[in-house]
């Protein structure tokens, strides 16, 4: 039920922070979550899920720089280090890119607000992240 009213949050009503500015700064995780369409997962694959990417992410630091460059403190497998974001315009998304391969995408965020909360949706992932601005 909680992943349904999250993704609920999503898709009624949504509305897109600014950029490519007001992204800018230090956002800690707060609270990870399932989005809807997870629910075709068995327990096993959402406790593995759980365990190997939304735990990490708790407490965690997205880091976006006015230069681009882009910093994340969870510890995940395949993460590389040194990376740069920029913002897809057409698509509405954040994307993370390896500083060595400037045509990777290594994640790609959709940005949502609801009721003075930002949420980071992780695309490709099942997971979405409640975001607190610190600075």
């Amino acid at each position: 039920m909680k992943s349904f009213i999250v993704s609920l949050i999503f898709c009624i009503c949504s509305l897109s922070i600014g950029f490519p500015t007001s992204i800018v700064g230090k956002w800690i995780v707060e609270k990870a979550d399932f989005a809807t369409n997870a629910s075709r997962l068995t327990d096993q694959e959402k406790a593995t899920m759980r365990r190997r990417l939304m735990d990490p992410f708790i407490n965690s630091i997205f880091e976006f720089m006015p230069d681009h460059d882009f910093y994340l403190s969870a510890n995940l497998n395949g993460m590389p280090k040194g990376d740069f974001w920029g913002y897809d315009e057409k698509q509405g998304e954040i994307i993370i890119r390896e500083q060595s391969d400037p045509k990777s995408a290594v994640m790609r965020i959709e940005i949502v607000e609801k009721d003075d909360d930002i949420y980071f949706a992780l695309e490709d992932t099942n997971v979405i992240l409640k975001v607190i601005r610190r600075s």
